[in-house]
């Protein structure tokens, strides 16, 4: 895998992929392996965004194909359970970055860091991208949309605490001085490690730089956190998640759309066939 440089033409490819999510990774990984030279454009600084922003564990790598020798999927799950960061169905979110690197640098698929699509070029199979602050071109086959840009005015900020001893699932309505907010609590993939999944309604709509705000609503919903229950006394936090996991589409309401976070956090992400397959792509 290569770092494609600042300055860019980005150069011509069989396919590009714009998202290094779960869906993207695999979908490249597939479509190099199947012998298309494979372009990875994500706007973040690494892959498995998914788990890595918000330490999300409960990802079922039993998909399509995994038993299959040589398929992405499988080796991925080779992988990542070789360096001890796959069990019961959970995830070691810092492993399953670093394995996600070495299964798209083993594969050889090229992956632009800190990118995203600017607009559909003035030539046909063409696309600008940005890239740090930079413009540049992609020439390509098919382009592949992987990535969910909706946003909201609800946030789900996604707290890994230590020293928390709930089980496996339980649901807290947190008492703040900004009235009630709904929480729930998992087991994360170490013993003494607990995730904490918040809904922050409005937060998402505050103006840029204030992080006093932040910081305050922060210290709220800490203290309301080791006060709710005794088991949650000694909690200490250990990690925020970089971009709090954001839902809008088909909610109405921060009540319904807390109800689709709870049964997303009770089933195990599970990537199909049919996710690979791409009906979003786009051949311009």
């Amino acid at each position: 895998m290569r770092e494609i440089s600042r300055s860019f033409d980005a150069g011509t490819y069989d396919a590009v992929v714009y998202g290094g999510g779960i869906r993207g990774t695999m979908l490249a990984a597939r479509l190099a392996l199947q012998g298309d030279k494979t372009l990875l454009v994500e706007r973040g600084g690494g892959c498995m965004g998914e788990i890595a922003w918000s330490r999300w564990t409960r990802l079922d790598l039993d998909f399509a194909h995994t038993g299959e020798a040589g398929e992405p999927a499988g080796m991925y799950t080779e992988w990542l359970t070789q360096a001890g960061g796959y069990r019961d169905g959970r995830v070691e979110p810092c492993l399953a970055t670093i394995v996600a690197d070495r299964l798209l640098r083993q594969l050889g698929v090229d992956v632009l860091f800190e990118a995203g699509f600017l607009a559909a070029g003035d030539e046909p199979h063409v696309h600008e991208l940005a890239l740090r602050g930079q413009k540049g071109r992609v020439r390509a086959q098919a382009f592949y949309q992987t990535m969910n840009e909706t946003r909201c005015d609800s946030e789900i900020w996604a707290l890994t605490l230590m020293n928390a001893k709930l089980p496996e699932f339980a649901d807290q309505m947190l008492e703040t001085a900004g009235g009630p907010i709904p929480a729930r609590f998992e087991r994360g993939f170490y013993e003494d490690e607990t995730l904490a999944y918040v809904l922050m309604t409005g937060t998402a709509a505050q103006p840029a730089g204030q992080m006093q705000s932040f910081y305050a609503r922060l210290g709220e919903i800490l203290l309301a956190l080791r006060t709710s229950d005794p088991a949650l006394a000694a909690a200490r936090l250990a990690h925020i998640g970089d971009k709090p996991l954001l839902w809008s589409s088909g909610h109405e309401s921060p009540h319904d759309l807390w109800n689709s976070v709870k049964r997303r956090l009770e089933s195990r992400f599970v990537l199909s066939d049919a996710d690979l397959k791409c009906s979003n792509k786009a051949t311009v």
